[in-house]
Parts: structure tokens; C-alpha cells; sequence
């Protein structure tokens, strides 16, 4: 107890400032990447005057425990309750990656109210995206507009009551890496050509992920204005360019570069031959291919196709396999 500020930690963590309780939390809740992070700073963010609770928390004195022992658990609370911090790896400035990351889906235009797309939300791109992030990587996320991003969260009320812990948990984490972090968005094909180009060309990555579903077809006969609802409409379609093609022939790319594949349907034996065909023609390191049929299935697992070897990785390792790999290229350039 300081003056009016209460820190309980019996059963849970909790604070509270003149009776308002501002937070009440499980106590086992782990923010990773604690050498970046100011605790202080987020506690501020409850509304809590900052001379309230600096001394109760001593958290300068902590964090530099941390720091000197990072392999080893720190609980703020002195004894086996309360809040554990859990310190990830440290890591050297110079081991941090910049990586691209596109993800998503575009948008065919048919007229100016009416597109065709595709059923991308972006959820894996995001996913992976916020690995590289928690590995204290820089991303620069390229996303279809309403996309999935690491750095949002969708609430659903109708599913019952709000998990404040997962939102706290999520808050920090954003909170520690967003100074890594940049992103932007596109709509129609074009939108996403021209900023793939001008990402590509004018900006310095070590590595280049494309998990955005590019639009394999645009309309040949678009419609300037709005086409009338009470008319027959006939579309007619022309292939696209493919931009993974364009990633290293046109635009000098040389870093780690790793696309993706989808098929429906397919064999073990088509999916591989046609992810290799990718890897050979387009200069990818490696490609991550699945297929619509697994995904719709439950059974979503992807496999990882180099040019001369392939595996398979469940659902739940996918993207720890990708980083896996993109750590094992980057030790070897």
C-alpha cells in the first residue's frame, strides 16, 4: 500500500487508485522482449499517477535484473505469486532482419462499384509477420485493405464475456514491438504491383516473403461508371503478370526470398512439382505450398519445398518451420 495505491497480488494481480480498480489480471500473464520494454510507460497507459506507483514497483531496479540475468525468471513480487516477467532472447543489433511481408488478397475491378477477389483474409501472412516480430525483427507489412494485421485484434461480443488478460497481453506485445513495425495497404492489383515494385527497388530487405494471393486475371472489358443491374453482363479475362517472376529478373532482389503456392485438389506429387517449378523459375529460396482442399478441411498443413528436397509441417508448426528456415539461410550468407 502507497497512500492511496493498492497493489494485490494474492490470488491475481490487480491495481487500484482511490477504490477504481484498474486492472485485474492472471498472475502467470508473459511479456516477451522485456529488454525493450518501459513498464512504466505501459502502467501509465491504466490512468495512474506516474509518482503512485514508480517506488511500489521499483521496476527500474528489475529490469535491470533482467538484463543481467536473461536466462532466468524474475518475479516482480519477491516470492511465487504476482506477475513473472519472462525475458526472450537477446539478441544483437546486428543479428535484427528487415523483412517484407505481403499479405492478403487483391481486388479485380469489373466496373466502379464491383470487383472480383478472392477468399484471403491474410490470417497466415499476419501470423507470420508477428513471429518475425517477436524474434525482434523490423517488418514491413504490405496488406490487402480490412486484412489481417499483427497489430489488430477483433473482439466478438456475442461469444460471451471479453478475456481482459488476452487483451493486456496483447497490448504489451504491441506496445514493445510497433517501433519495429511499419505497414501498408492496397486494394486492386495494381495498387499492390505498383507498391511490391516500389518496396522491392527502393528499400533494403534481407528478406522477402510473398504471402499475398495476387489475382491470376484481370477484366478485359472493365466498365467506366456503373454497369446497369438490369442488363446480362458477359466479363471477359486476361492473364495477369506474375510479380513473384518480376522479384529478382526486373527488380535486383538478392536477398532470402520465399513464396507461396496454392492449388486445389492436387496430389503430394503436383503440389511439390509445381512449388520446385516455382523455386527454379522465379530464384526463390524456398516455397510454402498447401492446398484449398486441406485448408477447408480442418487439416491445414503446408509443405516446404526447396529445389532439390520437400517435407511436410502440420498446421501448428508452419510457422515455426518458416522462420526456422529463413534463420538457417540467413547463417549462411
Amino acid at each position: 500500500m502507497l497512500g492511496n495505491l493498492t497493489i494485490q497480488t494474492d490470488d491475481d494481480f490487480s491495481i487500484s487508485y482511490k477504490g477504481k480498480i484498474y486492472g485485474s489480471y492472471d498472475f502467470n500473464i508473459v511479456i516477451e522482449k522485456i529488454e525493450d520494454l518501459d513498464l512504466i510507460e505501459i502502467l501509465g497507459r491504466f490512468g495512474l499517477p506516474r509518482d503512485k506507483y514508480t517506488k511500489a514497483f521499483e521496476l527500474e531496479r528489475d529490469l535491470k535484473k533482467i538484463k543481467s540475468n536473461p536466462d532466468e525468471m524474475l518475479d516482480t513480487t519477491g516470492g511465487n505469486r504476482g506477475v513473472c516477467w519472462w525475458p526472450a532472447e537477446n539478441k544483437k543489433d546486428n543479428s535484427q532482419m528487415r523483412v517484407l511481408i505481403t499479405s492478403g488478397g487483391t481486388k479485380i475491378p469489373i466496373d466502379s462499384v464491383r470487383s472480383i477477389t478472392n477468399m484471403s483474409k491474410g490470417t497466415f501472412g499476419s501470423k507470420v509477420a508477428r513471429a518475425f516480430l517477436s524474434e525482434g525483427h523490423h517488418v514491413t507489412f504490405l496488406t490487402s485493405e480490412g486484412g489481417r494485421t499483427p497489430m489488430k485484434m477483433e473482439l466478438d461480443f456475442q461469444y460471451g464475456p471479453v478475456d481482459f488478460n488476452k487483451i493486456l497481453k496483447e497490448l504489451l506485445w504491441s506496445q514493445n514491438v510497433f517501433h519495429n513495425y511499419e505497414e501498408f495497404t492496397y486494394s486492386t492489383f495494381d495498387d499492390y504491383h505498383r507498391d511490391l515494385r516500389d518496396l522491392v527497388k527502393y528499400s533494403k530487405f534481407d528478406v522477402i516473403i510473398l504471402a499475398c494471393a495476387a489475382s491470376d486475371y484481370e477484366v478485359e472489358n472493365r466498365i467506366q461508371g456503373k454497369a446497369r443491374s438490369s442488363e446480362q453482363m458477359g466479363i471477359a479475362l486476361k492473364p495477369l503478370p506474375k510479380l513473384i517472376s518480376k522479384v529478382r529478373s526486373e527488380w535486383d532482389y538478392s536477398g532470402i526470398f520465399v513464396g507461396f503456392k496454392l492449388l486445389v485438389g492436387a496430389t503430394d506429387f503436383d503440389l511439390t512439382a509445381a512449388a520446385q517449378k516455382s523455386v527454379v523459375e522465379n530464384g526463390c529460396d524456398f516455397v510454402v505450398a498447401n492446398d484449398l482442399v486441406h485448408i477447408k478441411d480442418g487439416n491445414h498443413k503446408i509443405k516446404l519445398v526447396f529445389k532439390d528436397s520437400a517435407y511436410d509441417a502440420p498446421k501448428e508448426d508452419a510457422v515455426r518451420e518458416i522462420l526456422a528456415n529463413v534463420r538457417n539461410l540467413a547463417r549462411k550468407r
